[in-house]
């Protein structure tokens, strides 16, 4: 089980909620640590408190100037070297998949079309047996 944390929260109370974060992973559970604005982040937020990954909305890059995305693809590197996950949300189209892709990120969250009802998804991409209906 995961539990997505927003990192804006854990800057509450930071010793609280690194001690939660700590707690979470001695029961078995792993933290995503969730970003809606790279000021959230924080060299003592990264190297204390315990993530298996740091989920960003792809969004946050399209504002960024070069230098910026240049120092936060630098940034991501360093996390992921560290044996985390750098996932992309939102990801709508080849360029955020090419853009986050660029700037470390290993996994990715979006969609390409709008959501489906699961009765057309079955019928376009589930094929089981020749039989769709054997999906329920």
């Amino acid at each position: 089980v995961r539990f997505e944390i927003q990192a804006s929260d854990l800057l509450l109370n930071t010793q609280t909620s690194y001690a939660m974060v700590d707690c979470l992973y001695e029961h078995g559970f792993e933290v995503e640590l969730a970003i809606s604005d790279f000021n959230e982040l924080s060299l003592d937020m990264l190297t204390s408190v315990r993530f298996r990954s740091l989920k960003m909305d792809i969004r946050l890059l399209s504002d960024l100037g070069e230098t910026k995305l240049h120092l936060l693809t630098d940034v991501l590197h360093i996390i992921s070297e560290t044996g985390r996950f750098i996932i992309a949300t939102n990801v709508k189209s080849k360029e955020d998949f090419i853009l986050a892709q660029n700037v470390g990120c290993n996994l990715f969250q979006g969609f390409y079309s709008e959501p489906l009802p699961f009765s057309i998804f079955k019928q376009k991409y589930i094929q089981i047996g020749g039989d769709v209906n054997e999906c329920n």
